[in-house]
């Protein structure tokens, strides 16, 4: 009788905690765009510019094609949908006064002969237009009103570059998709003379990165180095000669800001990309200012074990419409969340401790066999307590009991020499500021 009295109070706070501790910023708005028999997949790129218009860009082909050298070839491109989900136009040839250039492809100057491009990546640049990446083709930026091409760059890699990014100044800056190259720097015009290398070497594969509105750190997204690795310089007559990391174990293969809060977004990764301590198929949203996760969007209708890949997200210019992208799959695999609040305080069961101070991950994997991780992450030093407990509310083992410095952190549970079935995990953790963090959270072992 006292085991199920205290199991059922158990479970009263588990389901108090959660309802406590987690706070709904998004609701799910549905695929986009909103026609079902429309199929966006294989998307490489997203971008919404200042009239609301949605780009979206693919990998390799469409299902459109050109004659070339009178053969009629499927090419990728670009396709434009107005707010509302109706289509405005698609973009396969960018033409730059007489000039023509297809998107898709180009003619090999070794050879002669037409080979297929791919496209990997859309940003918008400083004055709202939008450049496109390829593998092969370089850089371009487009007019986003008219769709006429304004300027284009010579491809800096021999294995293919990933998406660019942008700061507040228009400098650009290319990414390579594969590691061991550099980070290129130009100018606002894209002018060859203003190339220069701004990171040497870059590590693990990259299909694009970020950079901070004043130029100072750069944000390297690698889906194989399971981190973000940041670069940075003290100011812009300086070298980025400070290293670092952070998110330890994501596998962050797109990332964008978000501009009403100025929070870093990234993908957390697929199953099979193995993002230790994150959930497959969420986006989260960074605090830059602490470093923490203090926002999150899981994308619907999978399961944690989809080996899909997340390689593109949007936000509109309000910030209040977020776009979210699956590279993998079939039919519409872009889907759409609207804002419903922000990152705020909670209240604890003893005082106001904010959302975003605070957090206690979902174990990665789960369910698991026999080992799992768990991660949480502290704004403060504080004494950090970690228990496992059966689903009879019996205390298994304490995983942690010490003193942590703030930042990231993880503890593994083997739960081998156990039954398989329900577990839960509970976090208390005493600042030295004196605030109390509590929560407890399930997970399943499966033999």
């Amino acid at each position: 009788m006292k085991k199920l009295l205290f199991f059922s109070i158990l479970l009263m706070y588990f389901f108090t905690s959660v309802s406590a501790q987690e706070v709904d910023n998004w609701a799910y708005d549905g695929v986009f765009p909103p026609d079902s028999s429309i199929a966006e997949f294989g998307t490489n790129g997203i971008v919404v510019t200042e009239d609301g218009k949605v780009w979206i860009l693919k990998y390799s082909t469409l299902r459109d094609s050109l004659l070339i050298n009178g053969t009629p070839t499927a090419v990728g491109g670009i396709r434009v949908y107005n707010p509302d989900g109706t289509k405005d136009t698609t973009i396969l040839i960018v033409r730059y006064g007489f000039e023509a250039d297809t998107l898709g492809g180009f003619k090999n100057p070794s050879t002669g002969i037409w080979s297929p491009d791919f496209q990997t990546g859309l940003t918008l640049a400083a004055d709202g237009n939008v450049i496109v990446a390829s593998r092969y083709g370089g850089t371009r930026k487009i007019d986003y009103k008219t769709y006429e091409g304004l300027l284009k760059a010579k491809p800096g890699y021999p294995n293919g570059q990933s998406k660019v990014a942008v700061d507040d100044a228009g400098n650009v800056y290319v990414y390579p998709i594969y590691p061991g190259f550099p980070i290129y720097k130009y100018n606002s015009d894209l002018e060859e003379s203003s190339k220069s290398i701004a990171v040497a070497e870059t590590p693990g594969f990259c299909w694009g990165g970020t950079v901070t509105p004043d130029g100072n750190t750069l944000v390297h997204t690698s889906y194989t180095n399971y981190q973000l690795t940041t670069y940075t310089r003290p100011n812009i007559f300086s070298q980025y000669t400070q290293v670092d990391s952070l998110l330890e174990g994501i596998a962050a293969e797109s990332s964008t800001w978000d501009p009403k809060h100025g929070h870093l977004w990234v993908s957390a990764g697929p199953a099979d990309g193995a993002p230790e301590g994150y959930t497959p198929h969420a986006f989260y949203g960074i605090d830059w200012e602490t470093k923490t996760v203090v926002d999150s969007v899981i994308f619907q209708g999978y399961t944690p074990f989809d080996p899909f890949k997340h390689r593109a997200l949007a936000f509109s210019p309000s910030g209040d419409t977020l776009y979210v992208t699956q590279y993998d799959g079939t039919g519409n695999n872009i889907q759409r969340f609207v804002r419903i609040g922000d990152p705020v305080s909670v209240e604890d069961d003893e005082e106001i401790v904010s959302a975003v101070n605070f957090q206690l991950a979902q174990n990665y994997p789960n369910p698991f066999n026999p080992e799992t991780t768990i991660s949480f992450s502290l704004p403060t030093q504080a004494q950090v307590t970690i228990k496992v407990y059966n689903a009879m509310g019996q205390e298994i083992r304490t995983l942690t009991d010490r003193n942590y410095s703030n930042g990231f952190h993880k503890v593994r549970f083997n739960a081998a020499n156990l039954a398989s079935g329900l577990y839960l995990y509970q976090m208390e953790a005493v600042g030295v500021d004196g605030k109390l963090f509590k929560e407890m959270k399930k997970m399943m072992f499966l033999k």
